[in-house]
């Protein structure tokens, strides 16, 4: 298993063995190269049986490949974002930011303009799950080329930051991988699972 159960995520990225005590006052996210590239090379078998989302899992295989992005960690992503609903909006932050997020990966209508020029993509495809998973992948991926193999890469898939400076911002993308890196551990506990499950049926 990739994670261990109870396990600090941001621990795994300290660059020095510290307690949890130690590595939760830390105003910044610490990358560790090793842990993110295993993320993002580690993909789900084909054969392996899939509960969470099944629906989407072909798309989160293609844009992991597309993108070399783990499967695993664009469902965390999903399911912190939207629960897995692929038509899901979220307006809480319209007044703040004057941006909304829409579809199964809340994709910010920052994007739009950009999205709509270069590639055709209009803000209403996205509520079709494996456009908005191509394109939440796409997004990760730029945040892995501008902050590096690092947690805060997933952080600022979520919290741009464009208004939260310092340790606010750090502080709200800690708690955004807090959230993903759970729901990464619940993705691959249930699919573990059922693969076990369905390993000991084929062997009565």
């Amino acid at each position: 298993m990739l994670f261990s159960q109870g396990r600090d995520p941001l621990a795994f990225l300290s660059t020095k063995n510290q307690g949890r005590k130690n590595v939760e006052k830390r105003t910044q996210i610490h990358g560790c190269i090793a842990l993110i590239t295993m993320l993002m090379v580690v993909m789900c078998s084909p054969a392996r049986a899939e509960l969470v989302m099944p629906a989407y899992h072909s798309c989160f295989v293609a844009a992991g490949h597309k993108y070399q992005l783990s499967p695993l960690l664009l469902k965390g992503i999903a399911l912190a974002e939207s629960s897995g609903v692929q038509t899901a909006k979220n307006l809480t932050h319209i007044k703040r930011t004057k941006t909304v997020d829409a579809g199964l990966m809340q994709i910010n209508s920052s994007w739009f303009p950009l999205l709509e020029k270069e590639y055709g993509i209009k803000s209403d495809k996205l509520n079709d799950a494996c456009m908005s998973i191509d394109v939440g992948a796409w997004i990760l991926a730029h945040e892995f080329k501008k902050y590096g193999n690092t947690w805060e890469a997933v952080g600022a898939y979520n919290a741009a930051c464009t208004q939260l400076k310092g340790a606010a911002c750090a502080k709200a993308r800690q708690t955004y991988v807090w959230r993903v890196f759970k729901k990464m551990q619940m993705v691959e506990a249930t699919e573990k699972s059922t693969q076990d499950k369905q390993k000991e049926r084929g062997r009565s």
